[in-house]
């Protein structure tokens, strides 16, 4: 297991139907950090908060569709 899902791992809940979630607090710093590692899981994830990870995450994906497009 890489550093960063073990890092992930003990706020990640799954439920009896097999999905889940992670509610995870981290520092402002680290927040690129952590949507970069996000990236890796594809549509399989959503964030849903804070907006500035929303608002990275969705650049992201405008840079990869104008690439692509």
């Amino acid at each position: 297991m890489s550093e960063e899902r073990r890092r992930i791992a003990p706020y990640i809940v799954c439920n009896e139907d097999g999905s889940g979630y992670a509610d995870i607090r981290i520092a402002a710093e680290d927040l690129i950090f952590y949507v970069d590692f996000i990236w890796q899981f594809g549509n399989d994830v959503k964030i849903t908060g804070p907006v500035e990870a929303m608002t990275y995450m969705k650049q992201k994906i405008e840079s990869m569709r104008l690439l692509y497009c």
